[in-house]
């Protein structure tokens, strides 16, 4: 019999949970069937899964233990895209959470000017009073809004506050994350 999980726990394959991204192979539970098939979805985001139960207990899911939800999920890495110049990469911080398997970004403000710098066919604007970007594409009317936001992250084994801007999280493509 498969084992039992409720509704809204956050699970993953247990071998998974060893590797520095291993929340971008967690998903979030809707229900468990009877005979103990799982119903999920991607924390990440995407479709709707169904996991027989025999392939839950092939798997070995595990709840995710509270405080590992609980610690700073952001970690250093580099980001490239297809879009930016060639050769470019820019330093920021992730969750290791994909938009539809694509790299989900946050720069601190330095990172993050240099980003829209190269940000071709972009009208972009900074407002330090609201501490936000506007960045409106040539190819839009609607204005893309980046609030600032301040996280807390562990760099060479220091906790650390910093404010990041999410410059094109879950809107630009951005290539998956090389972990530094």
């Amino acid at each position: 019999m498969a084992r039992r999980f409720e509704k809204d726990d956050v699970v993953i394959p247990r071998q998974y949970l060893k590797d520095k991204d291993w929340r971008a192979s967690t998903i979030v539970v809707v229900e468990q069937e009877w005979d103990g098939t799982l119903i999920a979805f991607p924390s990440a985001g995407g479709f709707r899964l169904r996991i027989p139960a025999d392939k839950v207990e092939e798997f070995d899911f595990i709840k995710v233990p509270q405080e590992m939800l609980e610690r700073s999920p952001f970690h250093k890495a580099r980001f490239t895209a297809d879009w930016m110049p060639e050769g470019k990469s820019y330093v920021g911080w992730t969750t290791g959470q994909l938009w539809n398997g694509w790299g989900m970004p946050s720069f601190e403000k330095v990172v993050a000017d240099e980003v829209v710098a190269d940000l071709d066919g972009w009208k972009v604007t900074f407002d330090p009073e609201k501490d936000q970007y506007t960045l409106i594409s040539e190819n839009e009317d609607e204005p893309y809004i980046v609030q600032g936001a301040t996280i807390q992250v562990e760099d060479r084994g220091r906790r650390k506050k910093i404010k990041v801007y999410d410059i094109g999280s879950g809107y630009l493509t951005w290539n998956a994350p090389e972990y530094l």
